[in-house]
């Protein structure tokens, strides 16, 4: 009986627990009322401030003030625990409050600020945990006199009206070109899942930004964390003389205007300051911090995020070993490796280590689940995150078992994420495989595709840290071992990323259609992105299955699992449908090339798949119908042959105007080698308009066209030579770009031959 107590005070406690849960349209406008007042009555000396200095009047939209407010404070509250009965959750409890007022200059900014949408209310409930978001949106004209007109809030619409979530969609009716509108966005957040929250302030926009201020308050059990980059601005802090919270502050004024929208990495060129602020208690400490100066920690140093990279390298290593899927699959692949070495007793050290990656990636991402939606067509191409991570250190845990070479974990960066020593959280972390010996040899499973040795782009020229492990201490969360010296990873160079295609055009029965069949050959970071959408699960299946020397057939294999036996009916089903959509897939490739339509689909396949590093090349073959290409002109034709290397960028007159330094992804070579059969009775001229030859520092546009046996030959060469380009060398890499677009916009004319 007095078990039966404790269970039902502790679901008592957990039922009647106060929680922000505006269960009515009523309850919720009551507080948004109160909301509202408070926030309008704020006595900010920038929101009073309601003239536009001249030089501003051409812009769009001027924003003359904009203020963000943000309380945290946290507990611990008891709650029903299915396991424990009664537990301790921490709860954290996080306001977050914009106001910002823009003057409206045109109807480009009248159209964008007309409406808006906002998350009403949302809740996430467990038996655990529950986490309870609400908002409330506020709004005001102040018009040219100076009248003042609050916009009626509750004639917004509900876009989604669920019991645990509602949003809602308003219109500002009465805003105008000349009138400046005052609104904010409050949010609320109340969360037994999350231990912390974290924000990004961005000191920079695309229109003007004329006064920004910050100003933040934490409880005493939070834990702050920030980091200034970028030459951004730094709050003063100090503390509430009543309840010794934490306050952060900051005023500044006219931010940086970026009109640069392409091939930047913020993280790296803009002010930005990052924060965190965690609750740390005895009941609820994610990472440890040494608090001896306080709660508040600015700049945390490079060592103190890497021990929170090996807490989770340690919880990984743990949760790879102890999962059924991963201690199977490294299980298996032993298995395999022993027959591998038995029919290749020629096989060194780094060929054993590449089969084993082959083999943990077939059986962690090729693994079929009795309760895994069945998924076999493209979607099923790009499962990564936990799952490529718990792979990784599956590998990393067989490779000292399988081979004499030494391999180290290695903690690295993303060229579009922070730099190595400026990094933040351990979300900045990632993790790779080096080969102590050439630390430019690594394992990574990007996506079900990564080949063995490959360095994803996103990690080229990044420093690595590797660290030989000797053992995972998971009581401790620390690596216990030797930490190497930080290293660079190398960069494919542009002859090593080929995107190549062989184009042969003839004219339709229509006369204004082309037949186009093309051949695409990819190497390098070009083709997993095309890997991802063209490829089907039932072939690389059954391509890993012969590389690795499985006999069975997926099939034979789950007829002999009776779990899985009752599945057959319906993958086989799945398989067929997936293969009747390769066809679209591969139609909106074609349309992805143009940038436009294309009439029909005639044939298409997949000559190499590219998954293994021994035959890396991924080559597919499309053949369709397109239109608008060939025109008639009388008895003439107009070939717009430029476009047939597919659509280049065209940028604008802002995008023209560059002001940082370039980060392109990776450096690239494009080759197009076309055949245009001309109709009999027909000749082509102004082909001299197809023949281009820019170089320079950055690259070369190169092509070059002739007519032989009434075929025109067309041949283009692109090249970018490096991921990053300094300023400096915008003009050179524009010229390239321009050379491009220029060659898209030329055309041929096909001329009748008169008897």
């Amino acid at each position: 009986m007095k078990s039966i107590n404790i269970i039902l005070l502790s679901i008592i406690l957990a039922l009647f627990t106060p929680h922000l849960v505006y269960a009515t349209d009523d309850s919720y406008e009551k507080m948004a009322k109160t909301v509202r007042e408070e926030i309008w009555k704020w006595n900010l000396s920038a929101f009073k401030n309601y003239a536009v200095p001249a030089q501003y009047d051409t812009c769009s939209s001027v924003i003359l003030a904009w203020h963000t407010d943000i309380n945290v404070t946290a507990k611990n509250k008891l709650r029903f625990n299915p396991v424990l009965l009664v537990s301790m959750n921490s709860n954290l409890n996080y306001t977050n409050i914009d106001r910002i007022m823009v003057k409206i200059n045109d109807k480009k900014a009248l159209d964008n600020y007309s409406e808006f949408d906002f998350q009403q209310f949302k809740k996430n409930n467990n038996l655990l945990t529950r986490d309870v978001l609400t908002s409330v949106f506020g709004a005001r004209i102040i018009k040219p006199d100076g009248n003042i007109i609050e916009v009626d809030v509750s004639q917004a619409v509900l876009s989604i009206d669920k019991k645990s979530d509602k949003q809602r969609k308003l219109a500002i009716s009465g805003l105008q070109i000349g009138d400046i509108l005052d609104y904010f966005i409050f949010e609320e957040y109340k969360m037994e899942s999350e231990n912390g929250m974290s924000n990004i302030f961005l000191f920079f926009n695309d229109t003007p930004v004329l006064s920004y201020s910050i100003h933040c308050e934490t409880g005493k059990d939070i834990i702050t964390e920030y980091r200034v980059l970028n030459g951004a601005p730094d709050f003063t802090s100090s503390n509430n003389p009543e309840t010794n919270n934490l306050i952060l502050d900051l005023q500044t004024s006219n931010l940086q205007i970026v009109t640069d929208d392409i091939w930047i990495n913020p993280l790296r060129q803009l002010p930005i300051i990052r924060m965190k602020m965690s609750y740390q208690s005895k009941n609820n400490v994610q990472y440890q911090r040494d608090l001896s100066q306080g709660n508040l920690i600015k700049n945390i140093s490079f060592e103190q995020i890497i021990k929170d990279s090996e807490s989770q390298a340690c919880f990984m290593n743990n949760y790879a070993s102890t999962i059924k899927l991963f201690s199977n699959s490294v299980k298996k692949t032993k298995e395999l490796l022993n027959t591998y070495k038995q029919n290749h007793p020629e096989a060194t050290s780094e060929d054993i280590a590449a089969f084993a990656y082959y083999a943990l990636r077939y059986f962690c991402y090729g693994n079929i689940d009795k309760n895994d939606n069945i998924i076999v067509d493209s979607r099923r191409n790009s499962r990564k995150n936990l799952f490529s991570l718990l792979c990784l250190f599956s590998l990393e845990r067989l490779l000292p078992q399988i081979t004499n070479e030494r391999f180290e974990l290695g903690f690295t960066t993303t060229n579009d994420g922070s730099k190595l020593e400026e990094i933040f959280n351990d979300n900045d972390i990632y993790f790779i495989i080096t080969q102590s010996k050439n630390p430019s040899n690594t394992f990574v499973y990007n996506s079900p595709f990564t080949n063995a040795w490959h360095i994803p782009f996103e990690y080229e020229g990044e420093q690595v840290l590797p660290v030989a492990v000797e053992k995972y201490d998971n009581i401790k969360r620390i690596i216990k071992g030797q930490k190497k010296n930080i290293a660079t990873l190398p960069k494919l160079t542009a002859d090593e990323n080929i995107y190549a295609e062989k184009i042969y055009v003839t004219v339709g029965n229509n006369e204004s259609d082309l037949i186009i069949e093309r051949e695409v050959t990819l190497d390098g970071h070009f083709k997993e992105a095309y890997q991802q959408v063209l490829l089907l699960y039932e072939d690389y299946n059954a391509e890993e299955r012969k590389y690795l020397g499985i006999n069975k057939t997926l099939f034979d294999e789950m007829q002999a699992d009776k779990n899985l036996q009752k599945l057959i009916p319906d993958y086989k089903n799945a398989f067929a449908k997936a293969r009747k959509d390769q066809k679209d897939y591969f139609k909106k490739e074609a349309e992805l090339f143009h940038n436009a339509d294309i009439k029909e689909i005639i044939e298409y396949e997949v000559i190499n798949s590219g998954i293994i590093h021994v035959n890396p090349e991924f080559i597919y073959r499309t053949k369709y119908v397109k239109e608008n290409l060939l025109k008639k002109a009388g008895n003439n034709y107009i070939l717009n042959a430029g476009l047939l290397i597919g659509n280049q960028l065209s940028l604008n007159q802002a995008q023209r105007n560059r002001h940082l330094d370039i980060y392109m992804g990776f450096a690239r070579k494009s080759d197009y080698t076309i055949t245009v059969k001309i109709p009999e009775g027909y000749k082509v001229e102004n082909v001299e308009n197809l023949n281009k030859n820019i170089e320079n520092i950055c690259g070369e546009f190169k092509s070059k066209a002739s007519v032989n046996n009434n075929e025109l030959s067309i041949h283009v060469n692109k090249i970018l030579k490096n991921n990053f380009e300094p300023l400096e060398n915008w003009n050179q890499l524009l010229d390239i770009m321009d050379a491009a677009a220029d060659f898209n916009a030329q055309n041929v004319l096909i001329t009748h031959i008169e008897e």
